[in-house]
C-alpha cells in the first residue's frame, strides 16, 4: 500500500459575513473543502493545502491530517476517519485516501492493486462508522473473480462490497434484486430491492430483518448509526426507519424528494425536485415541514438550488451541531438553523449557534 504524505497544521481563518448573493455565487463553483463528522460535531477543513480539523464549537483546532501537496476534495468525516480525493504525485491519477485524525495515520490510499482490480475504486466510500470503505456494484468478470463468488449469481448483480481497516479483511454479499445499499460496518449493510424492500444483512446472521416495501425505487438518503435512524426516499416521500428492527420512525408523504440528511436535532433537511430546500419535522402526529429559508432568517433565499446537479443537491450541505455549513465566497459558512413551530426538533444546546464564527 502506498504511504500517505506527513501530516501538515491548519489555520482558521476568521472573515466578515458573506452577502447572500455572493454566498449563492460561489455554490456551484466552490471545492468540497469541508466535512462534518455527525456523532462529535467536528469539522475538518482544507485550504491551502492543510487540513485542520476543528472542535464542535469551530474556534478551536484540535488536530491536523496527512495532506499530499496539491488540491485536495474531503469528503467524508465518520468514526475519526476523514477521506479525502486527490492527485497522486507520481503520475497525477486520480486516488483516495482515508486517514485517522486521531493519530494521523494512513488507513487506505485507493484505488489498490493489493486488495484487488475491481474493488475499490474511486466510487467507495466510507461506512457509516467510519472504520472500513464500501462500494455497491454491478457483479462482472472482475469482480467476481476478486470476491470468490460462485457461478450461481449472474453477471449484472447488485453487490455490496466491505474492506476493514483493522485487519484489512474484505466482506461481500449480492443478489441479482439488490437496487441500492448503504454499509453501517465494514459487515453490517442496508440494502434496498428492485421490488421496494429494505433488509439488512449482518455477518454472520444474515438477514436481521426485511421491511417490505412499495413499488418503484427507493434510495438510502442517510444513515445515522448513534441514533440508529435511516432515511429512505421513494416515490411517496420519506421515511425514517430504526436501523435495529426496521420499523417506521416516521414519514413525510412528499413526492419529488431527491435528498434527504438527518441533522444534529433530529429534522431532515430535504431537497425537492423544484429546487427547494425544506426542513422537516417527524413526529407521531404526522411531519410538518418548513423551508430553510425561513429558518435561517432569509439568509437562505427561497427555492435557491442548493448545489451543482453533478455533486447532488444537498452535497454542499453539512449537517452541524446549530445549523448548516454551507459554501460562502472561497470558504464555507455556518447558517444558524432556528427551532421550527412543529412539533420536536429543538436545536441541540451544546453551544449558541451565534456563539460560533459566521465564516470558516
Amino acid at each position: 500500500m502506498r504511504q500517505g504524505a506527513p501530516p501538515s497544521g491548519g489555520a482558521l481563518v476568521y472573515a466578515a459575513a458573506m452577502l447572500v448573493s455572493v454566498l449563492l455565487a460561489a455554490m456551484a463553483a466552490a471545492p468540497h473543502g469541508v466535512a462534518v463528522e455527525r456523532a462529535t460535531g467536528r469539522v475538518g477543513v482544507w485550504r491551502g493545502g492543510e487540513i485542520t480539523i476543528l472542535a464542535a464549537d469551530l474556534r478551536h483546532a484540535v488536530a491536523a491530517v496527512p495532506a499530499p501537496p496539491g488540491p485536495v476534495e474531503l469528503m467524508e468525516f465518520a468514526g475519526g476517519v476523514v477521506t479525502y480525493a486527490f492527485a497522486l504525485p507520481e503520475d497525477g491519477s486520480p486516488a483516495r485516501a482515508a486517514v485517522g485524525v486521531g493519530d494521523g495515520i494512513e488507513r487506505l490510499i485507493w484505488p489498490n492493486s493489493g486488495i484487488g482490480e475491481r474493488f475499490p475504486s474511486h466510487g467507495a466510500r466510507l461506512t457509516a462508522d467510519g472504520q472500513g470503505i464500501f462500494e455497491f456494484a454491478a457483479l462482472d468478470a472482475r469482480l467476481r473473480s476478486q470476491l470468490g463468488l460462485g457461478e450461481d449469481i449472474p453477471d449484472g448483480a447488485g453487490t455490496v462490497v466491505t474492506y476493514r481497516f483493522a485487519d484489512e479483511q474484505v466482506w461481500a454479499i449480492a443478489a441479482a434484486d439488490f437496487a441500492g445499499a448503504m454499509a453501517l460496518s465494514p459487515a453490517d449493510a442496508l440494502v434496498v430491492t428492485a421490488g421496494g424492500d429494505l433488509v439488512r444483512y449482518r455477518s454472520p446472521v444474515g438477514v436481521v430483518w426485511r421491511q417490505r416495501g412499495e413499488e418503484g425505487r427507493r434510495i438510502i438518503q442517510d444513515v445515522d448509526p448513534a441514533n440508529g435512524i435511516a432515511v429512505v426516499s421513494g416515490e411517496r416521500g420519506v421515511e425514517t426507519v430504526a436501523v435495529d428492527s426496521g420499523e417506521s420512525r416516521g414519514s413525510w408523504p412528499r413526492g419529488g424528494v431527491n435528498g434527504a440528511r438527518l441533522l444534529a436535532d433530529g429534522r431532515l433537511l430535504a431537497s425537492t425536485q423544484d429546487g427547494e430546500v425544506w426542513v422537516v419535522t417527524l413526529g407521531s402526529r404526522g411531519a410538518t415541514a418548513v423551508p430553510l429559508a425561513q429558518l435561517t432568517g432569509g439568509e437562505w433565499p427561497s427555492g435557491a438550488a442548493p448545489c451543482s446537479p453533478r455533486s447532488g443537491p444537498l452535497a454542499c450541505l453539512h449537517p452541524a451541531p446549530g445549523g448548516v455549513i454551507v459554501p460562502a465566497g472561497a470558504g464555507w459558512r455556518l447558517l444558524p438553523l432556528s427551532p421550527s413551530g412543529g412539533r420536536g426538533g429543538a436545536v441541540r444546546k451544546d453551544r449558541s449557534p451565534e456563539e460560533a464564527p459566521a465564516d470558516l
